[in-house]
């Protein structure tokens, strides 16, 4: 089903956002979790639908955004990483566009959280233990290049996929998983808006 469901929606049609929108949570959600419920039975906690352990989650969470915010502050003044950086001027130039940029950088990292580390970590590769981590890193890093290859956007979550993996992987939930992908992104856009306009 995780082949079906990543093949389809990298190969199916899209002309514009909102059918990219909508093509995503159909493929990338909806259909997995139709299949978990109704096919295989299972409860979607299985999946990391749950809060797990929460102090290993606040905790890791915490850690990895800082850790990683920090990191990559350091990256943008000693590194020529903003020749990457391709946000349109909108967004850069307008909070409230920079807002709706980040909401949907939300939505999707709800659904890359879901599909592979849920679907894939939790589900297909929940015997590789740990290693199940790596195999994650590696098919996630390999969708986003496929998709839009060296794009801005694409090496923010693959940079923090290993992170988050750790944080799904010991707090046996995707809450904080997502939280540490969706604030650690968004932080670095806001960083590498603020760096540009020194």
């Amino acid at each position: 089903m995780f082949l079906i469901c990543l093949i389809t929606y990298l190969t199916f049609p899209v002309n514009n956002i909102f059918q990219q929108i909508m093509s995503s949570f159909i493929f990338l959600f909806i259909l997995p979790v139709i299949y978990i419920k109704f096919i295989l039975k299972k409860n979607l906690t299985s999946y990391g639908f749950q809060l797990g352990n929460i102090r290993y989650g606040i905790s890791l969470a915490v850690f990895f955004v800082f850790f990683s915010s920090l990191i990559f502050y350091f990256l943008l003044h000693y590194t020529k990483l903003t020749q990457f950086f391709n946000l349109p001027n909108f967004v850069t130039q307008n909070f409230k566009f920079f807002l709706l940029y980040s909401s949907l950088i939300v939505f999707f990292t709800f659904l890359y959280e879901f599909f592979f580390k849920g679907l894939l970590m939790f589900g297909i590769f929940k015997n590789q233990k740990k290693t199940a981590i790596l195999f994650q890193f590696i098919i996630f890093s390999i969708f986003l290049l496929v998709m839009g290859g060296l794009k801005w956007s694409n090496l923010l979550y693959i940079s923090i996929s290993i992170f988050s993996g750790i944080t799904a992987y010991q707090s046996r939930s995707l809450v904080f998983s997502f939280a540490v992908t969706s604030i650690f992104i968004i932080i670095a856009n806001a960083l590498t808006i603020n760096f540009l306009k020194q």
